[in-house]
């Protein structure tokens, strides 16, 4: 009975002292601050490698590259510019920090231009006079960006096949952006469920577009909440809350061929105006437009 005694008590040892080593071991996963780096220019496929701040992926869509973990700090602007891809890439956890004074407070955006499957996602943006631009591009994908003393917000143009979501647009200083999201020319587009807080002009601004979902969105306090402008088709803006924009919530501008049909009653205040071209809409809440 003592052997047998010792022998557990050398086990219970051993063991104990095998918990104790690896509770030191790194994770497989360790949580860290961004690390800072220059500007990233892609002009290829070919460009997606680890000295353009790539740390996985293949370029496939159960595999795609990944580009995070990274402060770029001004000025410099674009900090990130992607030119002429198609394999399929993430940028995320990326922030960019503007310069000081001298350095006229500029930070860096993100530049798009030909680009195929993208996701951007939980990305800061500061003081940044590029924005997030998206030209020429399809099947891109924009989830919680934010634009912090910035004068460009989102961008897109001669675009197809976009969905910008959990956006954020707050006052800023010495900064606000301009218009937080925008779309030229843009087919087959969803914007919803952004925070628009603050905006030197509209909110959110539509023009010559087609198929586009505005949606469950929050404006307040822009020159104008919703903006569109020469539409030719296919606009539905419904269940925003759109409040207190100087010029008012919803602006039809030079737009034809318009029929309102609103669906709910939970108005949060009276709708001025009427159905004629470049009049002034103030809707608040649940309208459904289309064009």
């Amino acid at each position: 009975m003592v052997w047998r005694g010792a022998t557990v008590r050398r086990s219970l040892l051993v063991l104990v002292t095998i918990l104790a080593s690896t509770a030191f071991l790194p994770l497989s996963h360790p949580v860290r601050a961004n690390e800072s780096r220059g500007p990233i220019v892609i002009e290829s496929d070919a460009s997606f490698t680890p000295a353009n701040g790539v740390v996985s992926g293949r370029g496939t869509p159960a595999d795609p590259y990944v580009i995070a973990g990274w402060e770029i700090a001004g000025p410099t602007d674009p900090a990130i510019s992607i030119h002429a891809t198609r394999a399929w890439f993430v940028i995320r956890n990326v922030t960019t920090v503007r310069g000081d004074y001298y350095e006229g407070y500029r930070g860096g955006g993100i530049r798009l231009q030909d680009v195929q499957n993208a996701r951007i996602e939980d990305v800061v943006l500061q003081g940044t006079s590029v924005g997030l631009a998206i030209e020429g591009c399809a099947h891109i994908r924009l989830s919680r960006i934010a634009f912090h003393d910035s004068p460009q917000g989102i961008t897109a143009l001669d675009s197809t096949d976009l969905s910008v979501t959990a956006t954020e647009s707050p006052p800023g200083w010495p900064y606000g952006v301009d218009t937080a999201v925008r779309l030229w020319n843009v087919s087959n587009a969803r914007i919803w469920d952004n925070v628009i807080t603050a905006s030197n002009r509209e909110g959110i601004g539509v023009y010559l577009s087609n198929n586009v979902t505005v949606e469950n969105n929050t404006v307040s306090h822009a020159q104008t909440g919703v903006y569109v402008r020469s539409q030719n088709g296919g606009l539905r803006v419904r269940n925003n809350n759109l409040t207190q924009n100087g010029d008012g919530d919803l602006v039809l501008g030079d737009s034809v061929n318009i029929s309102q049909q609103f669906h709910s009653h939970r108005s949060l205040g009276p709708i001025r105006g009427q159905q004629h071209v470049g009049r002034r809409l103030s809707v608040r809440w649940q309208l459904l437009l289309e064009l």
